[in-house]
């Protein structure tokens, strides 16, 4: 999915809207949008979402998100344009924009998610930081099935940092574990902030940051329908 910060001027000429022509998710793009620009795109009125179509030909991220969906820059939403049948609910959180056909909104949610094992030794902050900026972050894991994804990545005797760190345990995208996958006796404390998880079984140990594993990336992919 694109990121849509902001590309040609409105009708009232207070608005430059930019397509960024770089795949992300959500949540990376209105990072980009706010550091490069202002913000992702907050859709005002029927004239701007026709503007912005006759400039993009793929779907895009617009800056909606549900908190009984509001824009990304704070005001609730006046104009909608949803495409038929949505926003269909569930954990579908986010906005894009289907700009290469009607022009419609539909709500997404990022799933299907993808591991990558990188086969550099790291520290915890490091592999952060490598993550970040090569793929998208460390991996934070959901279920069980993408704990089972990963464990089948990592090689005989390895172990590999995870996105899961101590500051009352959560993400590094900011959320709290929906499950969790500790080891008998872990975490066991002391200094040992970041998470790793094991080859040998999948589940996962409390770590010194500084000690050198291999970085799990999460890749994130979209699935959508027009």
């Amino acid at each position: 999915m694109k990121c849509f910060p902001f590309f040609f001027k409105s009708p009232r000429g207070n608005v430059t809207f930019v397509l960024n022509s770089n795949l992300m998710n959500w949540t990376d793009a209105q990072r980009y949008c706010r550091q490069h620009y202002t913000d992702l795109a907050s859709v005002r009125n029927l004239s701007e979402n026709a503007q912005i179509r006759k400039q993009i030909t793929a779907p895009a991220w617009i800056g909606l998100y549900k908190s009984t969906w509001k824009w990304s820059n704070g005001p609730f939403f006046m104009y909608n344009y949803w495409q038929v049948l949505e926003p269909d609910g569930g954990d579908e959180k986010c906005t894009a924009a289907n700009f290469a056909n009607s022009g419609r909104w539909m709500d997404l949610a990022y799933h299907d998610a993808t591991f990558v094992y990188v086969s550099n030794t790291m520290s915890w902050t490091a592999a952060q930081s490598y993550c970040r900026e090569h793929h998208t972050d460390l991996a934070s894991v959901r279920n069980p099935m993408e704990n089972e994804k990963i464990k089948q990545l990592i090689p005989s005797g390895q172990s590999a940092w995870i996105g899961l760190y101590r500051d009352s345990w959560k993400w590094v995208d900011g959320t709290k574990p929906s499950i969790t996958n500790w080891r008998t006796g872990e975490p066991s404390g002391l200094r040992e902030n970041c998470a790793a998880a094991s080859m040998e079984d999948g589940k996962w140990e409390d770590w010194d940051c500084t000690v050198l594993f291999y970085p799990k990336i999460n890749m994130v992919h979209f699935k959508y329908a027009f």
